[in-house]
């Protein structure tokens, strides 16, 4: 008996609904009512999600493959105190290999 009456109750929600449009613009149909009733704000947090999330892939992908190679440089081993004795002693030699002015004082830049 109970089956009986779940039956009935099916055809009648059957009848009452009508069967969905199978053309091929169905589905498209559908998602543009679907997207049309949503919210801008959920749009821009989509993507902000699909941003959010390349920018960490992009991440990713520089640290897996930029960091080791930049590891694998040979960077000179020199102290901060060599490069100045180094910076120092270039300067000493440059001082040295100048010809001094051949103005006279009456030539002189400040009067």
């Amino acid at each position: 008996m109970a089956m009986d009456e779940l039956e009935k109750l099916f055809g009648l929600y059957k009848n009452a609904i009508p069967d969905p449009d199978a053309s091929a613009h169905f589905l498209p149909g559908m998602w543009s009512r679907i997207e049309s009733r949503r919210p801008p704000l959920l749009m821009l947090k989509r993507w902000a999600r699909v941003l959010v999330t390349s920018a960490a892939a992009a991440v990713l992908l520089m640290t897996f493959f930029l960091i080791p190679r930049y590891q694998r440089l040979q960077i000179d081993g020199s102290t901060y105190v060599d490069v100045l004795a180094a910076d120092d002693l270039s300067e000493s030699e440059h001082l040295a290999y100048t010809q001094p002015d051949d103005r006279s004082a009456s030539e002189a830049p400040y009067r």
